[in-house]
């Protein structure tokens, strides 16, 4: 949950609510729901279940530290949206599969791509870990992962091929420097990011 103007809180609703993955924003003063973040396009796809605990927009949602714009990033569409003050869709990207047809009947298997896995923000930068991996194969098939980079534009920056398999990171401003939990090997691995931050400069 992201706390704007001390009163709002923005975050993804949990998968018991019937609009599970999709970001809310609610005035916890008042006691009053204040919004839905647009999806544009994806109104063709049910909000369904795939698992337990996911459903097909399961996404991963962070705010620029100032507040300006958001960033949206979707586990099962290769797609990014950067949002406005306003949680309006300013900027997309999308990757080669983009916004491909998915058929997903509840209660039956399906095998669906993972794409974004995590973000950290600053007031700079957008990291974004990236899988590009069939979710039949996670936790299975140990692979490398992608450290993405991208500006508040929306712009793709750089592409960091990294050798672990991630499953989740953390950005350290002062130092630089990402961190990065390896989940199946039972590891904390860290990467220095100066140099490469120095050149986007």
């Amino acid at each position: 949950m992201i706390l704007k103007n001390d009163s709002i809180l923005i975050g993804n609703l949990g998968y018991l609510s019937p609009e599970a993955y999709l970001v809310k924003g609610f005035d916890f003063k008042n006691q009053k729901d204040l919004f839905l973040v647009p999806i544009p396009d994806l109104a063709e796809y049910e909000n369904k279940g795939v698992s337990d605990f996911y459903t097909v927009f399961y996404n991963f949602f962070r705010m620029k530290p100032d507040g300006s714009k958001s960033v949206l990033a979707f586990n099962y569409f290769d797609r990014m949206l950067i949002l406005d003050e306003d949680f309006q869709v300013k900027k997309e990207f999308l990757g080669a599969t983009g916004l491909k047809s998915l058929k997903i009947v509840e209660g039956e298997p399906v095998d669906l791509v993972n794409y974004y896995f995590d973000l950290e923000v600053t007031d700079d930068y957008i990291f974004a870990l990236y899988y590009d991996q069939p979710e039949s194969q996670y936790g299975e098939v140990m692979q490398s992962t992608q450290i993405r980079i991208f500006d508040w534009n929306g712009t793709l920056l750089n592409i960091i091929e990294v050798p672990d398999y991630l499953m989740g990171i953390s950005f350290d401003e002062k130092n630089q420097t990402i961190y990065g939990v390896d989940h199946f090997q039972e590891k904390i691995v860290k990467y220095d990011f100066s140099e490469l931050l120095k050149e986007l400069d």
